[in-house]
């Protein structure tokens, strides 16, 4: 039984290939960029906290996080529009994962050696996240 299979819909097997090619399969892709939104929802203060940011700052950072998810809804519709779900999904998947792996490498050196460059740089891919 190969891992790479595609879709047969009479057999109703499903193969690795469809996650990324099908209907079925994106229901996968929203339930891991679903979790790791929420992640970064419930433990954004922690970060900005951690990072060296005030309360009024993590607040700030916060409501503006939150603002620009709503915008970013709005405008991903019109993209989906143009290219497709699959697509729209396998990109922002991506995406997600370099932002992920960027905002844990600034953090961990933020512990290391903590500048304002590397704070900024953590939020960025924070935000970057979102965007994608």
């Amino acid at each position: 039984m190969p891992l790479l299979r595609t879709n047969d819909r009479n057999s109703g097997e499903l193969g690795l290939k469809s996650v990324f090619q099908s209907d079925e399969g994106a229901e996968v892709n929203d339930l891991v960029a679903d979790h790791l939104t929420q992640v970064i929802a419930n433990y954004g203060p922690s970060i900005y906290g951690g990072l060296g940011y005030g309360t009024a700052d993590q607040l700030y950072f916060s409501a503006g996080w939150l603002t620009s998810g709503l915008i970013a809804n709005f405008i991903s519709a019109f993209i989906m529009d143009l290219t497709g779900r699959v697509k729209l999904m396998v990109f922002g998947l991506a995406g997600c994962e370099i932002a992920l792996i960027g905002a844990a490498v600034t953090i961990s050196l933020n512990e290391r050696v903590p500048t304002y460059g590397v704070q900024v740089a953590a939020v960025f891919f924070i935000f970057l996240h979102l965007a994608l």
